[in-house]
């Protein structure tokens, strides 16, 4: 019998929805404990059939039974009790994101290269790292008529939601560590709910595909890494191939010093 533990988690990650043989339409969930500041991974969290007070936000701290997954073997990886799920407070990017920092800096990696060093060491499969600048934000098209729709009647929430709208572009950071001189590079997809909603949005908003992506490149590259940028990136790994890590999310305060822990 699972063991239940109730915990307040910081959410810092929100992943686009995606459809799972297993949970239904889920989105990965990820935060920081408030008390230990350790990483935690939330699942199943099928956010779009919540009721509408427990959707949260990225930056709410939530406070949820959990319980650890022993068939996921990712020492991050949790089971929630939904029904526990409940919103404390949102902690705001007022200051500079100085609440926030708060809690992110001390989960601090040097670099995604060690990381990966973690993983095979520990089997880290969450993090974050500062980055100075990606070489490129790029994306691909994607075949949606090659996308299954794997989803059925979620057992838990009885609301049947509009069908999940896939996105027609993988969108992807194209990097090298800083601090890391024998970095090879790295180049991942980025999962963020934020640029697939920004996405979905600004289709509606400009007149094509072509000035869409230019829109979207210039906020995830020029604007949350420009040179007045302390930014850094939230990492995860897939559940079957642990070396491979995608972008979750950017942490993109303005310089102030607190960042330069390398």
């Amino acid at each position: 019998m699972a063991e239940w533990t109730k915990k307040k988690v910081l959410v810092t990650v929100k992943a686009y929805p995606q459809v799972s043989k297993k949970h239904n339409e889920t989105v990965c969930t990820a935060g920081i404990c408030v008390d230990t500041k350790e990483w935690i991974r939330m699942y199943p969290v099928p956010f779009r059939y919540l009721e509408a007070g427990k959707q949260f936000k990225k930056y709410d701290i939530l406070d949820v039974e959990v319980s650890v997954d022993g068939t996921d073997g990712r020492p991050e990886s949790h089971k929630i009790r939904g029904d526990t799920l409940e919103i404390c407070e949102h902690i705001g990017s007022d200051d500079n994101w100085k609440h926030r920092k708060q809690h992110v800096l001390p989960t601090l990696s040097k670099s995604m290269c060690e990381i990966l060093r973690q993983q095979s060491d520990s089997k880290k499969s969450l993090g974050a790292f500062k980055l100075s600048r990606p070489k490129d934000f790029h994306w691909a098209e994607v075949d949606l008529s090659k996308e299954t729709d794997d989803a059925v009647q979620l057992t838990l929430f009885d609301d049947q939601k509009k069908e999940l709208e896939k996105l027609p572009y993988d969108f992807r950071y194209k990097y090298t560590c800083d601090n890391e001189p024998n970095c090879n590079g790295h180049d991942q997809k980025i999962l963020d709910w934020e640029l697939g909603e920004a996405f979905r949005q600004w289709r509606m908003k400009y007149s094509s595909d072509d000035e869409t992506l230019k829109k979207l490149r210039e906020k995830w590259l020029d604007f949350m890494f420009s040179d007045d940028k302390d930014a850094c990136l939230f990492v995860g790994n897939h559940h079957f191939h642990r070396q491979s890590f995608m972008v979750l999310g950017v942490f993109y305060p303005k310089h102030d010093g607190q960042l330069s822990l390398f």
